[in-house]
């Protein structure tokens, strides 16, 4: 039918404005990089499959949903910049692992489960700005009052 393409278009563009008004778009690349970054090495590199089968890969609605959506609260990551860099990469590495060598469904998902307990444990090593809402929160605008 063709409208595929604008679902994809617009997922993407809202997801981008989330991660971005959330300031976690480190995460969201980080994810990608290393769960692409993986694929595109299998794919293309180790079973010289065709670039159709890596862009299949990526226009997935649910990968997008996962990335900009999911993995991206600011709530359940690490506090520390570096830390929740090198946190979303080995989540996307084990995701990579879980759907190409074990063939789960949903493994972005499973990888986010598996690693998410390591969220306080490196909160508490490595000390950063805790996101909270009140930061985020505009300004209380007071109504004038009609003539």
């Amino acid at each position: 039918m063709g409208s595929e393409g604008i679902w994809l278009f617009l997922v993407g563009i809202l997801g981008f404005l989330v991660v971005t008004r959330a300031n976690r778009l480190e995460l969201a690349l980080s994810f990608i990089a290393a769960y692409g970054g993986a694929f595109l090495i299998r794919m293309l590199l180790w079973q010289n499959w065709p670039v159709d089968a890596l862009t299949h890969l990526f226009t997935s609605g649910s990968l997008l949903l996962f990335t900009f959506f999911m993995i991206t609260d600011p709530a359940s990551t690490p506090s520390h910049k570096i830390v929740r860099i090198i946190w979303a990469f080995s989540v996307g590495l084990l995701a990579f692992y879980l759907q190409a060598y074990h063939w789960v469904n949903g493994s972005p998902l499973w990888a986010l489960f598996l690693l998410s307990p390591l969220t306080p444990v490196l909160d508490y090593f490595f000390k950063g700005e805790r996101w909270t809402w009140q930061d985020r929160m505009p300004e209380k605008i007071t109504a004038t009052p009609a003539l």
